[in-house]
């Protein structure tokens, strides 16, 4: 099933403000599943694989009590598009997860912090305590 133009306005303007880190994307209880919440209803994305390891997007949209509104499973290799455009969905979706995903786990966070530890002179990293230093 394709989604419906309707939504093309949603994930475009979705993807704009992620890009620009506006959207306060959250971990949810399953793991590779992001989810913003507005006053009324939420928009959540995830990515999985399958066991021959094709990987499928996740598009939903649930109420305040958790009710799935709307709900699309994208499968790479289904070169879908969004209803009279030609933007993949899937390739849209997955540009979104990514986003969702670095945001809600904080990686700026992690390489900024990794930079400022590389820009230190000398050894850097955790030291593994040595097998000679132990006390027995």
């Amino acid at each position: 099933m394709s989604i419906p133009n309707k939504y093309f306005g949603v994930l475009e303007k979705l993807k704009r403000k992620s890009e620009r880190g506006e959207v306060n994307w959250k971990e949810t209880g399953k793991e590779n599943t992001y989810i913003v919440s507005f006053d009324k209803f939420s928009i959540g994305v995830s990515k999985s694989y399958d066991q021959l390891y094709r990987s499928f997007v996740r598009f939903y949209i649930s109420d305040k009590s958790g009710r799935i509104l709307e709900d699309y499973d994208i499968d790479k290799d289904n070169m879908e598009s969004i209803e009279g455009t030609a933007v993949g969905a899937y390739d849209r979706i997955s540009e979104i997860f990514d986003l969702a995903r670095g945001k809600a786990l904080r990686v700026d966070k992690a390489i900024n912090e990794i930079n400022r530890e590389l820009d230190k002179s000398g050894p850097i990293g955790t030291r593994e305590e040595e097998e000679n230093d132990l006390p027995f």
